[in-house]
């Protein structure tokens, strides 16, 4: 850092050296990069719910997280399912629709975002 005067004015001139961005990648993805859902999983959510909304059986016209990006929810399968548009607006509209995608997860889905063959029995909810 130098001190010097520039018209009578204090000035100060910085010599900014930068440390060069590593060539290696990244061990661990940045948080936005896990929260996306991959092509792969997308396609594996599709599959699963036969392109159909969950909710409503209407084609579904996205993937939606089931914890949202924003509260840390990951782009994992069983984080995700199909909705059409309206279902998506009720989603992240209303607490309720947030609530019943939530418990629609932990009744039907496993570990592993597959379909639980023997959960019928909490069709009553839906």
């Amino acid at each position: 850092m130098q001190f010097g005067t520039n018209n009578g004015k204090n000035s100060f001139n910085f010599n900014f050296n930068p440390v060069p961005k590593p060539n290696y990648p990244r061990r661990i993805a940045k948080r936005g990069e896990r929260a996306r859902f991959s092509q792969e999983i997308r396609e594996e959510i599709i599959e699963r719910d036969q392109g159909l909304c969950i909710r409503c059986q209407k084609p579904a016209a996205h993937v939606h997280h089931i914890r949202y990006r924003s509260q840390l929810g990951r782009g994992l399968k069983r984080n995700g399912v199909c909705v059409c548009y309206t279902c998506h607006v009720w989603a992240h509209q209303k607490r309720e629709g947030r609530e019943w995608f939530e418990h629609w997860s932990e009744v039907h889905l496993d570990l592993n975002g597959d379909v639980i063959e023997n959960s019928d029995e909490e069709e009553a909810y839906l």
